[in-house]
């Protein structure tokens, strides 16, 4: 969550993704995320080696059955960065 889409591409990859919500209201979650990943050209450049890792807290606004807004403010080796997502129809 703390780097841009695509900002890690290449042949083969591994995440590792935590995410904790706590439902304070009927329609409001509030979240915590850690990830850490690694892309590399060869399956043995795969290691935890310089890492990329990000935590993240945001807020999660929805109905009963669906999303309908996500924001994220999240920390990573590249500083800090902030993700607001809406979603249309369920």
């Amino acid at each position: 969550r703390a780097y841009p889409t695509y900002r890690f591409r290449d042949r083969h990859a591994i995440l590792y993704l935590a995410q904790y919500r706590w439902a304070v209201h009927k329609f409001v979650d509030l979240a915590a995320t850690y990830e850490a990943g690694k892309v590399a050209p060869e399956i043995s450049g795969l290691s935890f080696d310089n890492i990329a890792q990000s935590i993240a807290f945001g807020v999660r606004l929805h109905t009963k059955k669906v999303g309908l807004v996500r924001s994220d403010v999240a920390y990573g080796r590249e500083g800090v960065i902030f993700h607001i997502g809406f979603t249309a129809g369920g």
